[in-house]
């Protein structure tokens, strides 16, 4: 096999290699979360970020930010999946100042259930990373829920009063 093509496969290699996800886990969170990408983005990228939530349901938002300057191209195809669905889909881009641009990729509100989530990132780098925060709210269970169970014990007990 001839140097040429020994150096190509070893290049598609490594290009493959760093697509791979690398895996950061969260651990338990119970009201925010801060992260980041482990290393400068080059070429396509793919992050997973593993939480826990426990006891009852969430709000979950997300926001990840991309900083550079702004002659240079930022992150592209940034995305995120939470749990296999796409998640965070929509792309800002601000200019900062004259010399610095941002993407920001917002989560959209969703609510999630206690257990464990998967939320991936992903995208084209270009010299590029990122920053975000995860964060959850615990969904209160609605006041008319509260109403209308005890509207019901009240029409229960009444219908037993009225038989005897």
């Amino acid at each position: 096999m001839s140097i040429s093509k020994l150096f190509i496969a070893g290049t598609l290699l490594t290009a493959s290699m760093s697509s791979v996800a690398s895996t950061i886990n969260l651990g338990n969170i119970d009201d925010g979360s801060s992260f980041q990408s482990e290393k400068v983005l080059t070429g396509a990228f793919s992050e997973k970020y593993e939480f826990d939530l426990t006891g009852g349901n969430y709000l979950f938002g997300l926001n990840v930010t991309n900083t550079f300057v702004k002659n240079k191209i930022g992150i592209q195809d940034f995305k995120a999946t939470l749990d296999g669905n796409d998640f965070g889909t929509t792309l800002y881009n601000i200019d900062l100042t004259a010399s610095s641009k941002s993407n920001f990729l917002f989560g959209e509100k969703d609510v999630l259930s206690s257990g464990h989530h998967e939320l991936i990132i992903n995208g084209i780098g270009s010299k590029s990373n990122f920053g975000g925060s995860i964060d959850v709210a615990a969904v209160p269970v609605p006041a008319a829920l509260w109403l209308m169970g005890s509207a019901l014990v009240g029409l229960v007990s009444f219908g037993k009063r009225k038989k005897a």
